[in-house]
């Protein structure tokens, strides 16, 4: 009798822990969408990794979906606030570091994501969205004034026009 009840425990757990985990990965893709502005039915989520829930809610967050089809690009290419790669020097720095060699000295800034290159690869061709969180509504667009403070929180999604994929990051610190 005893492990009978435990059987159907650990069912009821993994059945509800399932169901937990679908629901964020849902919430997640609807916070995502609507950050960005766009849709992402059409796209798969093939991976999640999220480090959030440390001192006052700070970590990092890696989304990325794949698209078969240009459902993705045909909605970037309808809003303003989507902008045509390379990166700004400040976004560079934040999400995959420079190092400034100018003869007498070195300086390294960044990265401030702990992403692997394969799972956040550098991207030739393709588009990037930027929101500063910490930022007047006015200016949440603009990387501008990011690196001037003690504390970062933003988004920003990357699109790869070569692979339809979209990598989506997110930082509170």
């Amino acid at each position: 009798m005893r492990a009978f009840i435990l059987v159907i425990l650990s069912l009821f757990l993994g059945v509800s822990g399932n169901q937990q985990l679908a629901n964020q990965l849902q919430l997640g893709t609807a916070n995502v969408s609507q950050t960005l502005q766009v849709a992402l039915a059409q796209g798969r989520m093939i991976e999640n990794v999220d480090t959030h829930g440390g001192f006052h809610g700070d970590g990092q967050s890696l989304a990325v979906w794949k698209f078969d089809d240009n459902s993705m690009l045909e909605q970037i290419q309808t809003d303003s606030d989507w902008k045509e790669l390379p990166l700004t020097d400040n976004l560079e720095e934040l999400l995959y570091g420079v190092v400034y060699d100018n003869g007498m000295s070195i300086t390294e800034i960044g990265p401030c994501v702990d992403f692997s290159e394969e799972q956040l690869p550098r991207i030739q061709n393709g588009y990037y969205y930027f929101v500063d969180r910490q930022a007047e509504a006015e200016a949440q667009h603009s990387d501008a004034q990011i690196m001037e403070r003690p504390a970062l929180n933003f988004s920003v999604a990357l699109y790869d026009t070569d692979m339809g994929t979209l990598y989506y990051i997110e930082v509170d610190t």
